[in-house]
């Protein structure tokens, strides 16, 4: 079960990013610039997650395991 919150947690923040960079870009955009912004805002993305779980310990470990999770499935 707390791999499937991990998961889903990750898809809704994945699908915001994307929506707010397709609405507010698409078509007007390169394929390759897209995929820049789409990367870069999903690493600010992720930053900004694991800086505001800063003060609880236990949800910041289980961001980073989350992260890490998802390098293995991606590679």
């Amino acid at each position: 079960m707390r791999n499937g919150i991990k998961i889903e947690i990750a898809t809704v923040c994945v699908d915001n990013v994307v929506n707010r960079i397709t609405r507010s870009y698409y078509p007007s955009i390169s394929k390759e610039r897209y995929e820049r912004l789409l990367n870069l805002e999903l690493q600010n993305a992720q930053e900004l997650q694991i800086r505001q779980l800063d003060n609880d310990f236990g949800r910041m470990l289980a961001i980073e395991e989350f992260w890490k999770e998802l390098q293995l499935i991606e590679n």
